[in-house]
């Protein structure tokens, strides 16, 4: 009977001691992953508004990105849409891709601040102006590290990056 005792508190000592450890920490991840960011809401305006006269960007932009990690490499074009409220010859609407970088480079490291989170900066040149730019983002393994759910953390965009 004692060994039994014995035996019946090592379990519940040890049920209760995985019941209350955290989760491993993520890995810094190898290949490539693919996939998209955008905004959570679409936005119209009417034709005769003077942004849309102007053929100025009034939508939400999507992006599809690629980042290689062994070789710490990125790719991202982006689609911004123009929206308009209107159908046949008034319809204004329109989506402009253009490439925003082509081999930014990646930098990758676990997260001090978030827990389960990985760091991911992308620094790359600006195709516009020239200068350099990085783009900060926060990449939360799930599936077994499969796929990452990737957040903006100064910008209202969010993704899901799947390793291919």
């Amino acid at each position: 009977m004692k060994i039994f005792s014995s035996f019946a508190l090592y379990f519940i000592t040890l049920s209760a001691v995985t019941v209350f450890a955290a989760p491993p920490a993520p890995e810094v991840p190898s290949g490539a992953c693919a996939g998209v960011l955008t905004k959570s809401s679409s936005i119209s305006y009417p034709v005769s508004d003077s942004q849309v006269q102007n053929n100025e960007y009034l939508g939400v932009p999507h992006a599809t990105m690629y980042i290689d990690f062994d070789n710490s490499l990125a790719y991202l074009d982006v689609a911004l849409e123009t929206a308009t409220d209107e159908f046949g010859d008034g319809d204004l609407s329109a989506i402009e891709v253009f490439e925003e970088f082509d081999g930014g480079a990646v930098t990758v490291s676990i997260s001090e601040t978030i827990p389960y989170a990985l760091d991911v900066n992308i620094s790359y040149t600006n195709s516009e102006d020239g200068g350099a730019e990085d783009l900060p983002m926060l990449f939360v393994p799930t599936n077994g590290g499969t796929t990452f759910f990737v957040m903006l953390p100064e910008d209202p965009y969010k993704g899901v990056c799947q390793q291919i």
